[in-house]
């Protein structure tokens, strides 16, 4: 099987990962997208035998936070923004997702990292080979991420 087949056969559990993250459907199929030109493009430095979901999902969330940092710093706000925030109790649920997305910002990056990734359904297993790390510290970063995410959360209110 090339390269190419087996990314393309990743794309719907990438884009159910995706949707956790970005929570729209447009918004998924940009990361997905942007994920997969990008593992294609740096397809040279895939390791042959070792774990291409794992190697792009990488890709993907690396996506993901760079476009969280560009956001925080915008000044203006587009048209799409304006337009999810319209309607009866959208409201309330924009500003519950702000403190989450600042609670998160909050969090050393490895924590944050974690939380997502087990947010999105990752296995531990995954998460592990993802980090480089052994299963029993992935466990651990996920229990200390949650954690830390409720305390700060906590802390808000």
């Amino acid at each position: 099987m090339t390269f190419e087949t087996e990314l393309v056969a990743l794309r719907p559990g990438l884009m159910r990962t995706a949707l956790k993250l970005v929570r729209t459907k447009w918004g998924a199929e940009d990361l997905v997208q942007e994920a997969m030109v990008r593992a294609l493009a740096c397809r040279h430095q895939f390791r042959a035998g070792t774990n291409l979901r794992a190697w792009v999902a990488t890709i993907m969330y690396n996506e993901f936070f760079n476009q969280c940092r560009k956001q925080r710093h915008r000044k203006h706000h587009s048209l799409d923004d304006i337009a999810e925030t319209e309607g009866p109790g959208e409201a309330s649920v924009d500003a519950q997702m702000r403190e989450v997305r600042d609670a998160l910002a909050a969090m050393p990056a490895f924590l944050r990292l974690s939380v997502l990734q087990a947010a999105a359904g990752h296995t531990y297993e995954d998460m592990a080979l993802m980090a480089g790390c052994a299963l029993g510290t992935a466990k651990s970063r996920v229990h200390r991420g949650r954690t830390a995410l409720r305390e700060i959360l906590e802390m808000a209110i």
